[in-house]
Parts: C-alpha cells; structure tokens; sequence
C-alpha cells in the first residue's frame, strides 16, 4: 500500500500521552518561572523526542496565547522561546532558560 502524505503526517504525530507528559513539564516550569518574576520562557529542543512533537506543542502554545518561537545557537544550542503575546514587542531581555 502507498501511503499518502496526509496519511504519513498523521502517523508521525506524537501520541496523546507524549503530548500530555511535554505539556505538564512545560507548564510546570512555566509556573515555577512566573512565581520568580519572569516573563519569557525558552526551553531546550531536546525535551521533544522528534521535530513533529515540537512542532506540535508550538501551534498548541500558539493557539492558547503564547508566541513560540524557534531559535538556533551555535553556542548555547536550539531552543523554543516562549513570550506573551502582548507583551512580545514590549520585552527587549534576554529570557530565562529552563530546561
């Protein structure tokens, strides 16, 4: 059988419980970084088990208020930057790392 791109896509989603598990930890810490004070958030790629799973959290992020944003550092390595949508064009600093 020949698999159809929409076919393909729709395997390679993470599972509900993977989802599940990367919401709760990015929530978490998301929480423990605003009881400190902070305002943005970046959490490392390799929390996410593939490039779908990122993928997919970034438009769940997106959809319920936050601008995630991927960033690449030769340095300090890739990250999702996650900032409040309002306060985007506001926040000049350098955001917090978490994971």
């Amino acid at each position: 059988m020949v698999l159809t791109p929409k076919q393909a896509e729709t395997q390679a989603r993470p599972t509900g419980q993977t989802l599940k598990d990367l919401e709760k930890r990015i929530d978490s810490a998301i929480i423990e970084r605003i009881k400190l004070g902070s305002r943005d958030f970046t959490f490392d790629v390799s929390i996410f088990p593939n490039r779908m799973a990122m993928k997919t959290i970034q438009e769940l992020y997106e959809n319920a208020g936050w601008r995630v944003q991927y960033q690449s550092d030769q340095r300090d390595g890739s990250y999702l930057q996650f900032t409040r949508k309002k306060e985007q064009e506001q926040s000049g600093a350098r955001p917090d790392y978490l994971c």
